[in-house]
């Protein structure tokens, strides 16, 4: 008698096959029955590429593999590669139902395990290729910041040394736009504040001795602006003094005043002119 299934069987199977071929990581298409034996079930079709093919009715033993006996109730996918006399492949299943949703058979998908470790591969390669490259930018990012904050810091210290060392002309001289750049102006308005005090100092040199007594405490508690007007002061007073009592001021050394009595102008008593002048100073 005639195979009633064939003309059947053989049309549908066209269509996984037509899978198989024109996908390259799929081995196999098939579909199982269930039969009254535990644990056996029957190919109805199979569409393979590689693997030998089963023929209709042929019974496969999956007594091993209980996840494919779980497909006739959801849905299953092998977590490892699992290899009989079909080969070595990776498998999902599912469950087919009929118009009044009864589970009449499973359908299996097998795939390369050759392909997937060939996947693999090329996945560790893609990330080996990718793990270099990004140590590179990495070391590339490190390098270039170093340069960056470096230089600026570089500046800096240089900087700090030379005013430590009484150089008030050294300027950081950083140009960028970042935290650096701020830290730099306030080190280079520093430096001009310190050589405008030392130029005060300098001047003040001029009119003030160095050994005048108590100077240097005087101006480490002032300013030099109030030490300016302090010796304006003094020397202005002084000066009265003299000129009243009809002395002449001729030089000023530091806070010292040289002052001649009976010139340009005589006096008689020009001794004790110049006696009451010292006195009232």
């Amino acid at each position: 008698m005639p195979d009633q299934g064939a003309a059947w069987r053989e049309r549908w199977q066209e269509k996984p096959l037509t899978i198989v071929r024109s996908e390259p990581d799929i081995d196999s298409i098939y579909i199982l029955l269930a039969t009254d034996q535990p644990a056996k079930l029957r190919f109805l079709l199979d569409a393979s590429k590689v693997s030998r093919g089963a023929t209709p009715g042929e019974l496969y033993d999956a007594s091993e593999y209980p996840f494919m006996l779980r497909a006739f109730t959801q849905v299953q996918v092998e977590d490892r590669v699992y290899a009989d006399d079909f080969g070595a492949t990776q498998s999902g299943y599912a469950p087919l139902r009929t118009s009044s949703d009864e589970v009449a058979s499973i359908i299996g998908v097998d795939v390369l395990a050759v392909r997937r470790d060939e996947t693999r591969a090329q996945v560790l390669r893609f990330y080996f290729v990718l793990f270099g490259f990004s140590a590179l930018a990495i070391l590339a990012v490190a390098a270039l910041v170093r340069h960056l904050v470096r230089r600026p810091i570089s500046r800096v210290l240089i900087a700090a040394d030379d005013i430590s060392a009484g150089r008030y002309e050294t300027r950081t001289a950083i140009l960028s736009r970042d935290e650096f750049c701020l830290l730099g102006h306030r080190i280079d308005t520093m430096a001009g504040q310190l050589a405008e005090r030392e130029r005060i100092r300098a001047t003040l040199g001029l009119y003030v001795s160095s050994d005048r007594a108590q100077y240097t405490r005087i101006s480490e508690c002032v300013t030099p602006a109030e030490i300016v007007t302090l010796i304006n002061e003094y020397l202005g007073a002084m000066t009265e003094v003299i000129e009243a009592h009809g002395g002449c001021v001729l030089d000023l050394n530091g806070d010292g005043i040289m002052a001649v009595f009976g010139a340009p102008i005589t006096h008689p008593d020009n001794a004790e002119r110049s006696l009451r002048s010292a006195l009232r100073m």
